[in-house]
């Protein structure tokens, strides 16, 4: 299928930044969007940055996105949204992921990060709905319970009602379970609108490993169940 890489010639995000992407995908069509690397989010001192993500996937279709993660600088503060509208008939699979980094290693941290993703039919109705929200302070307490000693976080989510979704987060979990500095949990969307990964990490290379992972053990089993049932 086709891939696209989106490039940005400004080395990240800044203050007052407001950027969008929006994608539609045609009947039977299949993609995959994703970054050359992560994303910097730079100080902030008096506006905050916004970015939006729109996804159309229109029936039959089968779409990945798969930005690299946002790196938060001291005093960023970004809002990231993400609305997908799907056909029953399509395949989504999405991800977002972040990590802190203080270049300077003088104590200062990201000021806040607010995310908030929506999925919703093609008739507008909302079937999933997950909106977080997260301070530098809460994130660098390294509360137990929040984030404890882990210091990356990502959610992966494949959206999809062309295979069994409990028989999807049992090929998960007993493909996960193995990975070390992780702590991850996998479980069913509401509205039968497929499963979802939440995942933390002693640091990004460990995360980077486990979205792969996570990847390819989802293309694995969608190409599977899909063949079969094409047999059918």
């Amino acid at each position: 299928m086709a891939t696209l890489c989106l490039q940005s010639t400004s080395g990240g995000i800044f203050e007052s930044d407001r950027t969008s992407v929006s994608i539609v995908l045609e009947e039977n069509s299949h993609a995959r969007v994703t970054t050359a690397a992560a994303t910097v989010v730079h100080r902030m001192e008096k506006d905050i940055a916004q970015q939006k993500v729109f996804i159309e996937a229109g029936p039959g279709s089968f779409f990945e996105y798969a930005p690299g993660p946002l790196i938060m600088f001291p005093m960023a503060n970004l809002r990231s949204s993400l609305e997908l509208k799907v056909d029953p008939s399509a395949t989504v699979i999405f991800c977002d992921s972040f990590i802190a980094h203080n270049p300077n290693h003088n104590g200062e941290t990201f000021t806040s990060l607010r995310t908030d993703v929506c999925v919703r039919n093609l008739q507008g109705e909302v079937l999933v709905r997950d909106r977080a929200f997260v301070t530098g302070e809460t994130y660098e307490s390294k509360t137990l319970g929040i984030t404890g000693k882990y210091k990356a976080q990502a959610t992966l989510m494949v959206i999809t009602q062309q295979v069994s979704a409990d028989a999807l987060v049992t090929h998960l979990r007993a493909g996960l379970v193995a990975m070390e500095a992780l702590y991850v949990g996998v479980s069913t969307l509401p509205s039968n609108a497929g499963v979802w990964i939440r995942m933390l990490g002693k640091d990004g290379a460990c995360l980077k490993q486990a979205l792969d992972l996570a990847w390819i053990l989802v293309r694995e089993f969608m190409v599977d169940a899909l063949q079969l049932a094409a047999l059918d």
